[in-house]
């Protein structure tokens, strides 16, 4: 019952904001199409992914810029790295370091 877009190949996708009052990658991948695993499974290709701003909610926190391909520098102009880089390091730091995918 996931929101998904109705097409199977896009050649530009613009992402009006990016935000974890979003999503918590920032972006939903179930919507997208775009992963940090390359294991899972694509409903969609999307020949360039272009994001333009950031919600005013995040507070900066630009969890999920990496999965565009292009942002702007409106974007780029709000994203507080600190907030950013804590948030990954809180994310992943509970799998530990030889195991990205999990857990040991």
């Amino acid at each position: 019952m996931a929101a998904r877009l109705p097409f199977k190949d896009v050649d530009v996708l613009l992402v009006q904001e990016i935000g974890k009052n979003i999503s918590g990658a920032g972006m939903d991948p179930n919507v997208t199409g775009r992963f940090t695993l390359s294991s899972m499974p694509r409903h969609i290709h999307i020949g360039r992914l272009v994001v333009l701003d950031l919600t005013e909610e995040t507070h900066g926190n630009a969890s999920g810029v990496g999965m565009a391909d292009i942002i702007t520098r409106r974007a780029a102009d709000k994203i507080d790295f600190f907030k950013t880089y804590t948030n990954s390091v809180t994310a992943y730091g509970s799998r530990g370091p030889s195991c990205p995918g999990g857990a040991e």
